[in-house]
């Protein structure tokens, strides 16, 4: 006769690693969260890359247009612009620039010194404003014949209407009598100067001639600087730290 013998069954399980994944500061510690009732519950971190804004200049000049990359992201492959030829240079690279800026604080507190001047060529005179703390700005003024396009309302509504560019003013006809004040360096208590990439021009005023703009202009450019927080609001529009 035969015998029926048991037969056992074993059955192994292989358990597992269980991974959370997008957990949040409002989680909470459940199996639908952590992929587990009991025991360890491995949590990894994620991370997504930073999109970082991106500006590029040649020579001082703003570049834009599609072929210009506006942002770029952390870690990954970024293919710098090719900026166009600059006669009796050879483009060697791009670098990294620490932006020019001045503090808050000096559209706030008059100044307590300032210069003028004159132009020596093409109508444009220098100035300089300085603080009682070391600090200074620098600048340049232009006699034009351009009077912007609002005579009323010179610092306030669109700032079109009193801003312009050198070209504008450089090549403007007729008699270049109209005081144009713009900012263009930085310097810390004594330091290093650093220049300012987007300053504006801004109108001063007009006067009744030519030789008037000459020979006034770059100083009341660094004397309203000084003196007149209305004027620095404008004179730093885009080049103050925030």
């Amino acid at each position: 006769m035969k015998k029926l013998l048991p037969i056992s069954v074993i059955a192994i399980f292989a358990v597992a690693p269980t991974f959370a994944d997008n957990i949040t500061a409002s989680s909470t510690c459940t199996n639908g969260v952590l992929g587990t009732y009991t025991g360890p519950a491995n949590i990894e971190a994620n991370f997504d890359p930073n999109t970082i804004n991106t500006t590029w200049y040649s020579n001082g000049t703003q570049l834009t247009g599609n072929n210009i990359p506006a942002t770029c992201t952390y870690d990954a492959a970024l293919t710098p612009p090719t900026p166009e030829d600059r006669p009796g240079y050879v483009f060697g690279g791009w670098s990294v620039i620490v932006p020019c800026l001045v503090p808050a604080s000096l559209i706030g507190n008059n100044a307590s010194a300032f210069y003028g001047q004159r132009p020596m060529v093409d109508y444009i005179g220098s100035w300089n404003t300085s603080w009682s703390n070391g600090d200074k700005v620098v600048g340049e003024a232009i006699c034009s014949g351009h009077y912007g396009n609002n005579h009323n309302d010179q610092y306030g509504g669109d700032s079109a209407d009193w801003i312009s560019t050198e070209e504008v003013l450089l090549n403007a006809e007729g008699e270049k009598k109209y005081c144009w004040c713009k900012a263009t360096g930085y310097i810390a208590n004594g330091g290093e100067q650093c220049n300012f990439l987007q300053s504006v021009w801004m109108l001063k005023d007009d006067r009744l001639r030519e030789n008037d703009c000459i020979w006034s202009c770059a100083q009341d450019c660094g004397f309203d600087t000084r003196l007149k927080s209305v004027f620095r609001t404008a004179i730093f529009t885009g080049i103050v730290a925030q």
